[in-house]
């Protein structure tokens, strides 16, 4: 007869036997060699990568292309079927290469992404009528220049907006004055771009966040390493307050040089 084995626990009177010794430590587990473990789990479905690079682009269109002379349709003929097969050779969904030949021919390049002198063109014309709700001009350009397929987003053509076509936006060179609101927005709202570009509603969110960070790069070069983070900010704020002294005080000086007439003579 197999004898139990006896375990004790180092509190009194307690002496718990069993055969099995994990009873004792319910809480460890163990697993078991039924249970599946990652090796032995059917393979997962990768995520789809939205983004398309160059060479998928260039394939994807090689690949439309070939399909043309092989059927003798024209691209802009293609039907779903038609992408479906051409899908299968390049790993990405047929809609999604369909929408993005589509793109290839309004803009008549390769470079994912780009906007066509048309689009632009559409885009402010749309903004001068007053129109403001970007989805809704999303679904404008869509229907009228993509056959209703969804090229554009909201998204899209409020940064093309805001980075490239309005016409107030200020891409010179950063002044004292414009530094120094710049890093007091940065100080009280942190790193919220969007937030920091309405008070300065003449710089992007791209160079307000680019110029944050190379002040503040060549701020921390200078400073020892026993400073503490914040001082770079403080000390950046009160260099360009110097600045923008000295700036305002020149251009007052200046007002009041006046040449005397007779020197013109």
């Amino acid at each position: 007869m197999e004898s139990e084995t006896k375990f004790h626990l180092p509190f009194p009177n307690l002496a718990f036997t069993s055969v099995n010794p994990m009873c004792l430590m319910p809480w460890i587990y163990l697993p078991n060699s039924l249970e599946k473990t990652d090796t032995e789990s059917p393979l997962k479905k990768t995520k789809y990568n939205r983004t398309w690079k160059r060479k998928e682009v260039e394939l994807l269109y090689s690949t439309t292309r070939d399909f043309c002379i092989r059927t003798g349709k024209e691209i802009d003929k293609l039907d779903y079927n038609d992408y479906n097969e051409i899908a299968k050779y390049v790993n990405k969904p047929p809609k999604q290469c369909m929408s993005k030949i589509h793109e290839v021919i309004t803009s008549g390049t390769l470079r994912p992404g780009i906007w066509s002198e048309p689009e632009d063109e559409r885009l402010k014309q749309l903004l001068g009528t007053g129109k403001k709700k970007w989805g809704e001009l999303a679904n404008i350009l869509n229907n009228e220049l993509h056959k209703g397929i969804k090229i554009r987003t909201g998204k899209q053509c409020k940064e093309r907006w805001n980075n490239h076509l309005n016409p107030q936006i200020n891409r010179g060179i950063w002044t004292p004055v414009e530094d120094l609101m710049l890093l007091e927005a940065h100080k009280k709202l942190g790193n919220r771009w969007s937030l920091i570009a309405k008070e300065l509603n003449t710089r992007t969110e791209s160079s307000i966040k680019n110029r944050v960070k190379s002040l503040l790069n060549q701020e921390k070069q200078e400073l020892d390493s026993l400073d503490l983070p914040g001082q770079a900010l403080d000390r950046l704020i009160m260099r360009k307050k110097i600045e923008a002294e000295q700036l305002e005080n020149l251009s007052t000086e200046s007002k009041d040089f006046v040449i005397p007439l007779e020197n013109y003579k």
